[in-house]
């Protein structure tokens, strides 16, 4: 019975696989004799990696296990919009300088360390050091378009990154996000992501709206059982492929240093975030 059971778990998945791959095949070639402006480009950034575009959006749009291409093709001419009206397709140089120069660059805990022996680019957050709480009070309401402006520029900022390491050829499957949990207030931090959740979640739903599938693993380091109130509000809003990436740990995971190739990558990368000072202590 237990053989019979995995051959039908074996088969829907290779139907599942079969959906999604047809799926793949209309909309790029629907996109294809459309060529919606910023359509082709888009696709470059994914090179030669670039059904991975459209996966993401159909998995975006999935539901119960049911594939709606209708949806994701709506959400790829959204995507496009959106790109136009945020200048999404500027010149590398320009986007790095325009992120490093922007006034929200100073409350925004997150870097990139190097990249991982794979090619896949590493994120890492000092959580300690996201102040909800001052980021709105410092940007109004009026100027919370600001904050989702340049979260939208972070996000380019990584499909570039993974883009360049799908041009060089290297076997990524996507970025790496490590999230450090040290010395965080997690009073603090829940009260504030309740507080402002409207923010919070339109932040979190840009991201996936227009910038899907470009992570292969979360990892929550040093994280007390405190964390999981914080997953709980925030978990509604991923995917169930995004939700089996993130993994939880109370220190230091041997599949992260496996993953970046040594302890001394992982300090390397623990020190990349030590640079990201609190707001009030920036200059």
């Amino acid at each position: 019975a237990t053989k019979c059971e995995a051959a039908k778990c074996e088969a829907a998945k290779a139907d599942g696989s079969d959906d999604m791959s047809a799926a793949v095949v209309t909309i790029r070639n629907s996109l294809d004799a459309a060529n919606p402006p910023g359509w082709k480009r888009l696709l470059r950034h994914f090179y030669p990696d670039e059904k991975r575009c459209i996966i993401g959006h159909l998995q975006e749009t999935t539901y119960a296990g049911k594939l709606y291409p209708e949806a994701a093709h709506q959400r790829i001419l959204d995507t496009l919009v959106y790109r136009k009206e945020h200048d999404s397709n500027r010149p590398w140089p320009k986007l790095a300088s325009d992120i490093e120069s922007a006034r929200c660059r100073d409350y925004w805990p997150f870097a990139f360390a190097a990249n991982a022996p794979d090619g896949s680019p590493v994120e890492i957050c000092r959580l300690k050091n996201l102040d909800i709480s001052r980021i709105l009070s410092d940007f109004p309401e009026d100027e919370h378009a600001e904050v989702l402006h340049f979260f939208g520029l972070w996000c380019e900022s990584c499909l570039r990154r993974l883009g360049a390491s799908f041009r060089a050829g290297a076997p990524t499957k996507g970025s790496i996000h490590v999230w450090d949990c040290r010395d965080v207030s997690w009073l603090t931090l829940l009260s504030d992501a309740n507080s402002h959740w409207h923010t919070v979640s339109r932040v979190f739903l840009l991201g996936q709206s227009h910038w899907p599938n470009l992570s292969s693993s979360y990892y929550v380091i040093y994280a007390p059982y405190t964390v999981h109130y914080l997953w709980k509000l925030i978990k509604p809003l991923t995917t169930e492929q995004t939700q089996q990436k993130v993994s939880f740990s109370k220190g230091v995971p041997d599949a992260l240093v496996e993953a970046l190739g040594s302890e001394d990558a992982v300090a390397r990368m623990l020190e990349c975030g030590e640079s990201l000072r609190e707001p009030s202590k920036r200059a």
